[in-house]
């Protein structure tokens, strides 16, 4: 399988990203149908998949204040098929962590499905109602790595915004059930050449900031643009957990 290149591979997938420089100040304009664009947008995005199978080594780095750092070495896959594709992760047992694999299957027109494992039990499938769970003791959820946020049922294109030097849309998603670790609104800044989420913020039923996912810079390989890392921030409790892409690794 080929390694992904100028997208995000698994961790969003198969959503792409690109070379983009450094965050200027936001234009905005207006959205005529905020509704209707939304749930458009919404939709086409849930149901993108890959083009083709691909796959990733990284580590992701676990930052705790006052811990030490913990780094879990991390494996993912992109397979495809003529009606769904799916996406694996699965981890490195380290001295904090034991080893998870999560299997999402995503389709068109359909429900994520969730198999996932750890240690040595054997995989089982878990409600997406139960998938706000961290992976791998990090700050992402099993959730976030499914982009469930799509298939909440209130989307709205609220904007239009200048992000990073690019023409970004502004998805509104809000989460009628949050759970006790779900998010109750979801900001996504969306690019409009690639679809390819360049910032997300998630907030609780309090209106309050709770995350923040932040693509970062890329790096040229044999010719390609590749993504060297990407980051879920706390800002509250400053906790953040970084990934960086293996970018070197056949």
């Amino acid at each position: 399988m080929k390694r992904a290149a100028i997208f995000l591979a698994a961790i969003l997938g198969g959503l792409r990203t690109f070379a983009a420089p450094p965050d200027l100040t936001p234009t905005t304009t207006a959205v005529l149908n905020p509704v209707a664009e939304g749930r458009q947008l919404a939709e086409r995005l849930r149901s993108s998949g890959p083009a083709e199978n691909s796959e990733f080594h990284g580590t992701l780095i676990i930052r705790r204040r006052g811990t030490q750092t913990n780094r879990v070495p991390v494996h993912s896959t992109i397979t495809t098929s003529t009606t769904n594709w799916q996406v694996t992760y699965q981890t490195t047992a380290t001295t904090a962590t034991p080893v998870e694999k999560l299997t999402i299957i995503r389709a068109p027109g359909c429900a994520n499905e969730y198999w996932f494992s750890r240690a040595t039990n054997p995989p089982a499938a878990l409600p997406a109602g139960q998938a706000d769970a961290p992976f791998a003791g990090s700050d992402f959820l099993l959730s976030d790595l499914a982009l469930e946020f799509l298939h909440w049922p209130g989307q709205k294109l609220i904007k239009h915004e200048m992000r990073r030097g690019r023409s970004c849309r502004v998805l509104e998603s809000v989460n009628p059930n949050p759970g006790t670790n779900g998010y109750a609104r979801l900001l996504s800044w969306i690019d409009v050449e690639t679809d390819g989420i360049l910032r997300a913020e998630a907030y609780d039923q309090r209106t309050n900031l709770v995350k923040e996912f932040l693509v970062g810079p890329v790096k040229k390989v044999n010719g390609q643009w590749q993504l060297q890392d990407m980051k879920m921030i706390l800002p509250k409790t400053r906790h953040e957990t970084e990934l960086q892409f293996d970018l070197d690794r056949k």
